[in-house]
Parts: C-alpha cells; sequence; structure tokens
C-alpha cells in the first residue's frame, strides 16, 4: 500500500509539473543564491559625484575582488554622459549579455512582426482521393516553440499540423514521414558549446525541426525500500533516447547522489547513484539526441489519430533525399518575432537565440550577403557584427563565438554593450528590444532579484552568468539621475572566503549604488 501511493504521489507530481519542466532549458545559469547581498547605505545629503566614485571604486576595490575583472559602464540615457566606468573598452566575457546583440539583429532584419514556419511537403499534391505518393518531409522553418517549450509564447502543436493536413484532403500517405531539419547549414551545436553543456537542458541541440524545446523531463523518486531500483517516470516521446536506470534506492538521510551520462552514439541517458529513500521526487530535464525523429514521431502517431494511413516508416531526412519538395500541403506559423524574443531575454534560452543567429544567417546567404563556403552560423555572427558597426560599435569591441552566449571565446567591452542598448531605444523595434527584457523582482531571470525594495521594478536588464563569470546589462531608473543604460560585466571571480559575496550579490551591489548617484557633475 505504501508503495502504491508513493507512485501515485510521483504520478501526480509529474503530471502537474510536466508543462513547465519542458521550459527548464534556461540559458547558461546557476542555481540563484539565497544569500542576501550586502545591503547599501545612501551617501549622505550633499553627496558630491566624486564622493559617490570613490566609494563605488573602494567597493570594487575590496580585497575579495583581487583577483577579479570589473568591466562597467553607466551612462545616463538622455545625455549619453558617463556617470561611471571602468575598464569600458577593454574585453570581457559577458556570457548570455550575448543575446542583446543577436536579438536587436533580428528585431532589425526580420522585424517584430515576422513569422517562422514549420511544413508538410511532398514531391506532388495529393491525388483525387487523398493519397500523397512517396514520401511526406516535415519541414522545420526554425520555428523554437513549436510543441512548446516557453510560457512566453505560445506555439503551434504538431496536432494542429496533422489537422490542416487532413483539412487538405489527405488520407493516405504512401511512403515514409521524414523529420527534416535541413533549413539550415550549421552544426547542431553553437560555437563554443561544450559535450558538457551538451548533457543539459541549456546546451539542447539546435535543428530547425525543434520540438518542445527539443528537452524531456525525467522524475526520479526512491523506490519501495532501500536496495531497490529508483522510481523513474518519463515522458520519453516515441523516437526520444532510452533510459538505463542503474542508481539504488538507499537508506534516509543519506545525501542524494545522483549522475548522468550520454551513451556513446546512441544518445541513451544512464543515470548513476543514490537515491535516499526519504528524499522528495527529483525532475531532471535532458536534451534529446535526434530532435527531427522526435517530431517526425509525433507527426506520425498524429496523422494516424487523425484518420491518415501511413505505409511507410519514420525517419530522418539524409543527404540523398535530395532538396527540399516544394509542394507544401499543410503550415503552421509561430507567433510573431517580438513574442518570441522574450524566450530568449527572459528565460535565457539558448537553442531560441541561436537559431535566430542561423535565421539571420540563412537570411544573409539567400540575399547574396556573404560567401558562400560559410555556413549559416558563421553568416549569422558576420550579420550581427555588421548590425552592430551600423549602430557605432567599433568592430575590435565585440568577437563573438555563437548567437546565446554560451561559448567562453565571445568577448565584448561593456562600451559596446552600452552603446548598442542605447542606440535600440530609439529604434522601430524599440519596444519590442525593451519589452523582452527581465525586470527586476518581477519576472524571467531577475524575477528573485531586486524583489521586495526600492530597485522592484526599476532595473529591466539581462543577466549573464557562466563559471566565473556574472553579468547584467540594461536599463535603471535611478533616484536622481533618473534613467541610466549600463552594463557590468565580471569575470574570473571565484569567491573563496565563508561570507563573501556571490557574484550575482556582487553584481546587485554595483546595480544599487548606481541607483543612489547623486546629480551634479
Amino acid at each position: 500500500m505504501a508503495g502504491s501511493t508513493k507512485r501515485r504521489a510521483v504520478a501526480a507530481a509529474f503530471l502537474l509539473g510536466w508543462a513547465g519542466l519542458v521550459l527548464a532549458a534556461a540559458g547558461c545559469g546557476a542555481v540563484a543564491s539565497e544569500r542576501r547581498a550586502p545591503s547599501v547605505t545612501p551617501g549622505p545629503v550633499g553627496e558630491t559625484a566624486s564622493d559617490w566614485r570613490r566609494e563605488l571604486d573602494g567597493y570594487l576595490d575590496l580585497p575579495v575582488f583581487e583577483r577579479a575583472r570589473w568591466g562597467i559602464q553607466a551612462v545616463e540615457a538622455a545625455t549619453g554622459m558617463v556617470l561611471y566606468e571602468r575598464d569600458a573598452e577593454r574585453l570581457f566575457q559577458p556570457a548570455s549579455n550575448v543575446k542583446h546583440f543577436t536579438v536587436a539583429a533580428a528585431l532589425d532584419r526580420l522585424g517584430g512582426a515576422f513569422q517562422f514556419s514549420t511544413s508538410l511537403r511532398a514531391m506532388d499534391p495529393p491525388d483525387v482521393d487523398g493519397t500523397v505518393t512517396g514520401d511526406l518531409f516535415m519541414v522545420g522553418g526554425g520555428d523554437p516553440v513549436l510543441g512548446g517549450g516557453s510560457i512566453w509564447a505560445a506555439g503551434s502543436t504538431v496536432e494542429e499540423l496533422a489537422e490542416r493536413l487532413t483539412a487538405a484532403g489527405v488520407r493516405r500517405v504512401t511512403g515514409d514521414v521524414v523529420g527534416d531539419g535541413r533549413w539550415f547549414e550549421a552544426p547542431a551545436a553553437g560555437g563554443g558549446w561544450t559535450w558538457e553543456d551538451s548533457l543539459y537542458a541549456y546546451g539542447a541541440p539546435v535543428s530547425a525541426l525543434t520540438v518542445a524545446g527539443n528537452v524531456m523531463p525525467l522524475e526520479i523518486a526512491p523506490g519501495d525500500a532501500p536496495g531497490d531500483p529508483p522510481i523513474v517516470r518519463t515522458a520519453v516521446p516515441p523516437g526520444g533516447p532510452g533510459v538505463t536506470v542503474r542508481a539504488a534506492t538507499v537508506e534516509p538521510s543519506t545525501p542524494f547522489r545522483l549522475f548522468w551520462t550520454r551513451g556513446t552514439g546512441s544518445g541513451e541517458v544512464v543515470l548513476r547513484g543514490r537515491v535516499p529513500a526519504d528524499s522528495a521526487p527529483v525532475v531532471l530535464t535532458f536534451p534529446l539526441a535526434e530532435p527531427e525523429r522526435v517530431a517526425a514521431e509525433r507527426l506520425s502517431a498524429a496523422l494516424r489519430e487523425a484518420g491518415v494511413d501511413v505505409e511507410g516508416v519514420v525517419r530522418t531526412a539524409e543527404a540523398d533525399d535530395g532538396p527540399l519538395p516544394e509542394q507544401i500541403l499543410a503550415e503552421v506559423a509561430s507567433p510573431p518575432l517580438r513574442e518570441l524574443v522574450r524566450a530568449v531575454q527572459k528565460s535565457s534560452q539558448n537553442l531560441h537565440a541561436q537559431l535566430l543567429l542561423l535565421h539571420l544567417g540563412r537570411a544573409a546567404r539567400s540575399g547574396g550577403e556573404g560567401t558562400p563556403e560559410i555556413d549559416d552560423q558563421a553568416a549569422g555572427l558576420v550579420a550581427v557584427r555588421q548590425f552592430a558597426g551600423r549602430l557605432g560599435v567599433p568592430d575590435n569591441s565585440l568577437h563573438l563565438q555563437d548567437g546565446a552566449g554560451l561559448g567562453r571565446a565571445n568577448l565584448v567591452t561593456p562600451a559596446a554593450l552600452v552603446q548598442l542598448l542605447r542606440a535600440m531605444e530609439d529604434h522601430r523595434e524599440a519596444s519590442a528590444f525593451r519589452d523582452a527584457l527581465p525586470v527586476g523582482g518581477r519576472d524571467g531571470t531577475l524575477r528573485r532579484r531586486f524583489a521586495g525594495g526600492p530597485l522592484e521594478g526599476r532595473v529591466v536588464a539581462k543577466t549573464g552568468t557562466l563559471r566565473g563569470v556574472s553579468a547584467l546589462s540594461g536599463y535603471l531608473d535611478t533616484a536622481e539621475r533618473g534613467p541610466v543604460v549600463f552594463a557590468i560585466l565580471l569575470n574570473n571571480y571565484l569567491p573563496a572566503e565563508t561570507g563573501s559575496p556571490t557574484a550575482r550579490e556582487a553584481v546587485d551591489e554595483v546595480v544599487r549604488r548606481l541607483h543612489h548617484a547623486p546629480g551634479g557633475p
């Protein structure tokens, strides 16, 4: 009875959490610290700007930061007057602040109303009896939210696509259902993404045919008794990776310890470790190994449910399939780009950002820009740099490796970030760009930062986190200076002392001090 009750509880928790769990493919961040950042005490009445700068210098020069690097620039939004800067023209790792450049360039090139499509194609239209002779290709056009994957933009479903095919009169497919991700010419990982990244949802594979964020959740709960294998519940879709459990339930109060690897070549998830008998269920989110196959399996199931007879098998497109069929039988569109960029920025979604970069590259190559030998990622990076240059960002202030900021070779100056942010305030897509950013204490990756204090709702900025890196750049409504545009990049910081601030706490402290910048020169 106890085991049955436990299984029912696990099932309930899993079902309730499913919708949110597929959204866990967040950006390159760590779990937020619960420790409160050191508080700021405003300076005395009549404090001069020079006094304030000296105090901020003193904070940045504390011994705890002696091996770290600070890059900061803060300017008045209206005038461009510099309130504070430190090494603003030097290059730093920006982490997910790279997404500022990708999103801005995509809005500029494609426009906020732009939509991405997923289509069903064949060599010929169906005959009078509704039969498609040959293979049915599910062609991904880079829609990042097909089948779910974001709370910020509701995408179309695979079932809708199947319904549109039946509405067009299709009743039979004599060939295979083919998942086709060949829309982009690019690798399945962004530049600089590592093997370790590929184990986690934030490193989900990049494919023109993306479904449910290219991830799957897996829930692990203790077995009925020590020595039993853990109870594993998963919604592994057909075509998804297998799961092998080599972990064990152990005595209560034993430390929880779980490891996972991917099977060589197969994408199989292998779980090892120990799960205490008294532990609560734990949900892990894994990247799919072959999202194109998973999407095609879902489509095949939806077609059969809709009464379409599929005579072939499910497979992924290969080079010998030839060029993409031009006959479009059914199609669904993504939400407009102005909604999609909210998922990129507020959730720091790496897959979505990289897909935007590939769209930029494909658009550039289709327009005859760049050179034929480069792929869509390389062309996209060139397009972003060119766009930044038109906004006044010096070419030597920006080196990008991917569209998301996960690559360690991304480098940018604080001044370049501020230049971009100021320029986007006057851009035709200014509202879409700004509305996509997290709001302090309110939503996105800033939901738990600046909450409940004077800065709640007054910080609108993009976060960035890598090991040893914390970044924050955006817009700040200050107490005396009005709107300020700022960029804060902290590199090489690994707090070693008990009681030392985390990197995020240190960055947030700088924001608080910027908020209290006094008026006057």
